[in-house]
């Protein structure tokens, strides 16, 4: 496939006045040549006319009432081999006006209106396919004062409508409806946000009502202490009757405590509250979970040793057509800590075992489990060197029936070498588990990024590798989930190569080369080799930028070329 594209734009802007208006130009021609293995060599040229007018000012002085308006055209035709096969004309309107919209005044309004109205023409002597319309309109009255929260409220109504001949109209409007509400004073901070939707149209998905709402506050006991509460709701319900509707309610309420900064003098206490309802037609699932932990750090003679004792209590109840199910959990956390950390270094060490009961399905298990954590970040000669190694075992703990065991690692150097500056870092993560009910499951990745500059060179590299099964995969395997492969997973990779020049102040370059391989049982296996080699010119008002990019797929039997030649210029005007 090859593609080329070139775009003329004049463009007229305006610095601050009364009036100010701003004109576009442009012209795109994007030519498409497919060659696919053993297929027929398909041509197809794409052109568009863009022609656009934006306007803004104000009335009496900036800040009392800003206006803006906008309009624009865009004609688009595209051939298939000498034949045309698409022809649509497309008209935008945009208008935006505020009132008192200075830093001084407590009281905001804005108001806007906008259309985008295409019409798909006539094709090959057949009659115009249809029409495709969206509108939309509100405005946002804002308050706000040095001595009162700041407040947002706001309406917006849209509507959307399809007209084509060959199939059923398709129309849906929806009215939303937002609040926000903010106050920072002090030790004291809160945000609310509430939307609600009321959505309807020819479609079973268009026809329901949504209500979002996000609750943050924070204060601030003292200088190492503080309280913070979050709350996240969505509802959806459907208001059409048919067994595809459906319906979701889910809420997470999360509150803590905290008092002390570094380690070694912490006390955490959290609780955390979550509900999921989902109805689809006449199936219905309901699941419920608490959690309250608790976790306080205790000195000893020495002050680079401490001990963390940690308590968790976690319920969970879950609901169905399949019927109910029950468990609840306690699990104790002992932690022996050692730390050693100045302006320039931190050593951490920490280890402990996990002890608790589950009760489950009317039985009492008995649960265990260990964890460990190291870290490191100190210099090493002219270098920062990082580290960070965790690894952590749990069978019938937190309230869950099953084990895991998971293990994540990473590593960073940086510092000066040579001419330059170069930053590596590398990390790994791997999970390994069985739950009841859904059964074996593993992942694991591996990433590493590099980057070095010098003078007005960058040269970068990144690889990423990720593999593993989901919960309920119906196979059994073996492995470790890092080390040894596992038997029935999928693969992904990721390598990237590439360098970035400024060859001058206004001149710059980039190439890159990009290669992706994923495989999915079932499916046919996705790799992608990809080419970028790019130059950027700036002058002024005069920029012009070339692109071109390649890409072979062996898996599709296709090779792809992709050329971009953009040029702009600029001047101005103004009354």
């Amino acid at each position: 496939m090859r593609r080329i594209a070139a775009s003329l734009v004049l463009l007229l802007p305006l610095a601050g006045s009364a009036f100010e208006w701003t004109g576009q130009l442009g012209f795109v021609y994007d030519r498409t040549d497919s060659w696919q293995d053993r297929l027929a060599h398909d041509v197809r040229p794409h052109y568009d006319l863009d022609l656009r007018l934006d306007t803004k000012g104000y009335i009496d002085s900036p800040g009392v009432f800003d206006w803006r308006a906008a309009g624009g055209y865009r004609r688009s035709s595209v051939e298939l081999n000498g034949a045309k096969s698409q022809l649509s004309d497309t008209f935008i309107y945009n208008v935006h006006g505020a009132l008192f919209q200075h830093a001084d005044s407590p009281l905001t309004l804005t108001g806007f209106a906008s259309r985008t109205d295409t019409r798909f023409g006539a094709v090959g002597g057949m009659d115009a396919p249809g029409n495709r319309t969206t509108d939309r309109y509100g405005g946002v009255l804002h308050l706000a004062s040095e001595t009162t929260p700041e407040v947002d409220l706001g309406y917006q109504r849209n509507s959307f409508k399809d007209e084509f001949p060959a199939q059923p109209d398709h129309t849906r409007t929806s009215d939303v409806f937002s609040a926000l509400l903010h106050q920072d004073v002090g030790a004291f901070a809160m945000s609310a946000n509430y939307r609600r939707e009321n959505s309807d149209g020819t479609w079973i998905s268009d026809q329901f009502d949504e209500d979002t709402l996000y609750l943050n506050a924070q204060a601030h006991l003292g200088k190492a202490s503080d309280v913070t509460v979050y709350d996240q709701y969505y509802r959806r319900t459907a208001t059409a009757i048919s067994a595809s509707a459906f319906s979701l309610d889910l809420n997470t309420f999360q509150a803590g405590y905290r008092a002390g900064i570094q380690p070694g003098e912490l006390t955490l206490i959290r609780y955390l509250n979550s509900r999921a309802f989902s109805d689809f037609g006449a199936v219905s699932t309901e699941v419920l979970s608490n959690s309250l932990s608790y976790s306080q750090d205790f000195a000893t003679s020495n002050r680079e040793v401490f001990i963390r004792g940690g308590a968790e209590l976690t319920t969970r109840d879950t609901r169905g057509p399949l019927g109910n199910a029950q468990s609840r959990g306690a699990t104790l956390r002992p932690e022996a800590w050692w730390r050693r950390s100045d302006r320039r270094r931190t050593y951490e060490l920490s280890a402990g075992p996990l002890l608790g009961a589950l009760q489950s399905e009317g039985s009492t298990r008995f649960g265990y489990g260990a964890m460990t954590r190291a870290r490191v970040e100190a210099p090493w000669n002219d270098y920062t060197v990082g580290a960070m190694y965790e690894l952590t075992y749990d069978t019938n703990l937190f309230g869950r029936h099953g084990w895991a065991l998971s293990q994540q690692g990473s590593g960073s150097v940086r510092g000066a070498a040579g001419p330059g500056r170069f930053a590596v870092q590398l990390s790994a993560l791997a999970r390994r588990g069985w739950t009841d009910g859904l059964g074996d499951e593993a992942t694991r990745s591996l990433s590493a990024r590099g980057e070095y500059s010098w003078h007005r060179y960058t040269a970068r590299g990144q690889l990423d590798f990720q593999s593993g099964i989901l919960p309920g995969t119906p196979q059994s395997f073996i492995g470790d989930g890092l080390l040894v492969p596992v038997g029935f997973s999928t693969h992904s990779t990721t390598a990237i190569a590439g360098m970035d020049i400024r060859l001058l102040t206004s001149l710059s370059a980039t190439g890159q080369l990009r290669y992706t391989l994923s495989t999915v049982p079932g499916q046919p296996d996705q790799d992608l080799l990809e080419t970028l080699a790019a130059v950027a010119y700036r002058y002024g008002a005069f920029e012009l930028s070339i692109e071109d990019r390649l890409s072979r797929s062996n898996a599709a039997s296709a090779t792809n070329n992709i050329v971009l030649v953009r040029v702009a210029r600029t001047i101005g005007s103004r009354y």
